[in-house]
Formats: structure tokens, sequence, C-alpha cells
């Protein structure tokens, strides 16, 4: 039976690791799936599709991979987080995004992911966001529902994204 070594909140975020980075879940320092050329080209497309919408007077900012602190106990790394309104100074946010991204890897399951989206919503996420670019589809997350889509919408910004702009990569 293997033993787990639990850290502390404060060692966690006081540790850089190579690869990937971790995330933090009830003391334990979890890998997280090898991201694919593929996931990583979606990653590049979705910053850049966000920052043309800044251009055009959007109160966005993105960041890809960004440590975010869900509660004491957990601390998730979305692949590609949107921000509006206005800046934390915070380097590890406590407050939630207004869109969390994650992007399937092959290796990822099921289960798991599942379960980061439940978590975004809990946290306060307004939209949860999932991309498969091997199948080149798009979820949206809501309250335990994952759908798909054929676009991402962000209402309250009259901000409508589609499946061909995403996947033009």
């Amino acid at each position: 039976m293997a033993v787990k070594t639990l850290v502390t909140l404060d060692d966690y975020l006081a540790t850089s690791y190579d690869g990937t980075d971790r995330e933090f879940v009830g003391g334990e320092v979890v890998e997280r799936s090898m991201p694919t050329k593929k996931h990583s080209a979606l990653q590049a497309r979705l910053i850049e599709i966000v920052y043309d919408l800044k251009r055009a007077g959007l109160p966005f900012r993105c960041y890809p991979e960004l440590r975010h602190r869900l509660s004491k106990s957990l601390v998730r790394i979305p692949d590609v987080v949107i921000f509006a309104g206005p800046e934390s100074e915070e380097e590890v946010p406590t407050v939630p995004p207004l869109v969390a991204v994650e992007i399937l890897s092959p290796d990822d399951r099921a289960t798991l992911v599942l379960e980061k989206l439940r978590e975004y919503d809990q946290f306060g996420a307004e939209q949860i966001w999932l991309i498969d670019p091997e199948k080149q589809e798009l979820y949206s997350y809501s309250h335990g529902t994952l759908s798909q889509v054929r676009e991402f919408t962000i209402p309250e910004y009259s901000v409508t994204i589609s499946h061909e702009t995403i996947f033009s990569i």
C-alpha cells in the first residue's frame, strides 16, 4: 500500500514543478495531464480571441494555466481563464473567473474532468467551457449538466465565439 505525502497549502504555493504545474487537492500534490500540440494551439487560439475582444473594448483579461485557490484545501489550474472588471492583486486568485476553460488531453479521465468542472461551478465561475481538440467538440457545463454546444457565449457582454472561430488554427 502506497503512503501519500501531504503538504501544506503554503508549501504547495511556494513550490514550482518541472514540466506541467501541479494542483493541490486536500493536502496532496496532484499531477495534471500532459498537454498535446493541439491542446496548446487551442490555448493560444483562445487567448488570441479574448485579446481581440479586449482590443474591441471589452474589459477582459485572459490567462493560461493560472493557479486558483478554490478553497483552503483545493487549488486547481484551469487551462485558460477569462476575467472581466477590475484587476485583482492576488497572484493566486481566490475569486472566480468569468470563464474557466478545460481542454481535454488524450489521457484525461472523464470522472476527474467532470469533478473539476463541478468544482469550478461551486467556486462561482459564471461560464465553464470544455473543449475536445481531437473531436473538435465544444461543451458548456452548468449546475451539474454538461451540454454539447456549437458556440460559446458570454451573454452579459453580448459575446458569441463560434466553433469555426475556435478551431481556425
